[in-house]
């Protein structure tokens, strides 16, 4: 094939090319323009989709005849809570916390301020009611 016929195909792949694209541009400024257009390509892809993955529910939402208590949904847990002389309280989940042995560093949870220390510790779990008392007046704020 002669090199003129070569460069002459080349050059029409182009031209369909610059064509396509201008068609594309048409197209896009339309729907651009309009909402109408916008709201009829959203409506065909969201029946695309539905027609594609469209299936029977697999759940049954049914109302619960008891209610649920926001204790309910915390996990129960058996913790440590440290209580230091400032008034600071430190919750611990009670795999984490162990006793120091001889020459232990301690745990990094608790480490305290300067001039403060742990005052009391017990086990409790994340469903105990602690109430505490404080004759201090709330500074926040």
């Amino acid at each position: 094939m002669r090199l003129q016929r070569l460069t002459g195909l080349e050059r029409q792949k182009i031209i369909d090319e610059l064509k396509e694209v201008n068609d594309q541009i048409l197209w896009l400024k339309k729907v651009l323009g309009s909402a109408d257009e916008i709201y009829k390509i959203i409506m065909q892809e969201l029946e695309d989709i539905k027609t594609k993955y469209g299936d029977a529910r697999k759940t049954k939402i049914e109302r619960s005849g008891e209610d649920i208590e926001d204790e309910d949904l915390i996990t129960r847990e058996d913790v440590v809570v440290a209580m230091t002389n400032s008034g600071y309280i430190k919750r611990i989940p009670l795999d984490e916390y162990r006793v120091q042995r001889r020459g232990g560093k301690g745990l990094k949870g608790a480490e305290n301020r300067e001039e403060d220390f742990v005052s009391r510790v017990f086990s409790a779990n994340t469903h105990t009611m602690i109430l505490n008392f404080s004759d201090a007046v709330n500074s926040i704020g």
